[in-house]
């Protein structure tokens, strides 16, 4: 139905990341990322991270995570991303 993915110590000691959650769309808006989230925190502060992280597109497809991620007491930080293509 789906799943999550953590990174510990990432970008800083002590902060860990949640790289992914994933929930298949057969089983959407059932709660389930809610539960994947908590485990994954509770995986960070047992492993001794300070901080938990987790980021998601702006655009229209991913206003459900920001919503889930606001709900769980995250804080939207701004940012700017600037992309160059190499070739």
């Amino acid at each position: 139905m789906g799943f999550a993915a953590v990174a510990l110590n990432a970008f800083h000691e002590r902060m860990g990341v949640v790289d992914i959650i994933a929930v298949d769309p057969d089983y959407q808006h059932r709660g389930i990322a809610t539960r994947l989230r908590q485990p994954s925190a509770e995986h960070m502060r047992t492993h001794g991270m300070d901080i938990a992280a987790v980021g998601t597109g702006g655009d229209e497809g991913h206003r459900p995570a920001r919503g889930l991620y606001e709900s769980l007491g995250n804080t939207a930080l701004p940012g700017v991303r600037y992309l160059k293509l190499l070739n």
